[in-house]
């Protein structure tokens, strides 16, 4: 899931059904389905294609929706709900989005290939900048802007990586974060990355442990375990996406099993 923090929207990707749904967050904690578009929500919508990330963004007062469904589309979602394909990138199997809004950049990670640096016009034309590496099933990523730092989620090797954006073409990358296993700071096979800027937290879907890990920043170690949650019966097993609405403190996680 993904949260849109000015209409308080809750994006959910349905990736078998083609969809991405929509649903408003009320006052009292509730999600209701969204209804009306530009005003103050957007309502669902349904793509051609199977889709796996969905980022909502803003240039210049210009919205469009960055998707992933096997290449990279910029759509615009019209008054009556129409879809329009502004422009597309034609690079296979993307798994996750993530938006630089200072430098107008887009980050995108593959199941199995290099992390793609895009840029967006107020147009919502896509330019493909540069790429970084060779990536093998990564599958969560997040853009933390007050320290310049993209997080990835490594699934197969059970880690979160981490890099420096230098500027709009360029990324340095650290040392990775965690290894296999179900302790503190610890992964089996991480998935989506939640970033609360206001409060400084980064929430990790920790997939096969089947909980929520919680994070803060520390100068000199970087991330640092400071908590979790689900795990139990009652709570989604194969946690696979986490948000926060940073206003309210509601978190929003999901399972892929159930």
């Amino acid at each position: 899931p993904s949260f849109d923090h000015n209409r308080k929207i809750l994006h959910i990707i349905d990736p078998w059904n083609k969809y991405v749904r929509c649903f408003q967050l009320t006052s009292s904690g509730e999600l209701t389905t969204a209804l009306s578009i530009r005003e103050q929500s957007i309502s669902s919508f349904k793509l051609d294609k199977s889709v796996y990330s969905s980022q909502l963004i803003d240039i210049e007062g210009a919205e469009f929706f960055l998707v992933a469904i096997g290449e990279i589309q910029c759509l615009r979602v019209d008054d009556d709900n129409k879809i329009t394909v502004m422009s597309s990138l034609a690079v296979t199997c993307f798994s996750s989005i993530a938006w630089n809004p200072s430098l107008h950049v887009f980050y995108a990670c593959q199941f199995n290939g290099p992390l793609l640096i895009g840029k967006v016009s107020k147009d919502g034309v896509l330019t493909r900048l540069s790429s970084f590496g060779e990536l093998y099933y990564c599958s969560g990523l997040a853009y933390e802007p007050k320290r310049q730092l993209l997080l990835l989620s490594d699934t197969f090797d059970h880690c979160i990586r981490t890099f420096k954006v230098i500027d709009e073409c360029t990324i340095q990358e650290s040392r990775p974060f965690g290894h296999q296993g179900s302790g503190c700071g610890q992964f089996g096979s991480p998935r989506s990355i939640c970033i609360d800027e206001f409060r400084e937290l980064v929430f990790i879907a920790d997939y096969g442990n089947f909980r929520v890990q919680i994070f803060s920043w520390d100068g000199q170690m970087g991330l640092v375990y400071v908590g979790e949650f689900g795990g139990s019966c009652a709570d989604p097993h194969c946690t696979s996406g986490v948000c926060i609405d940073e206003e309210s403190g509601y978190i929003f996680y999901s399972g892929s099993c159930h």
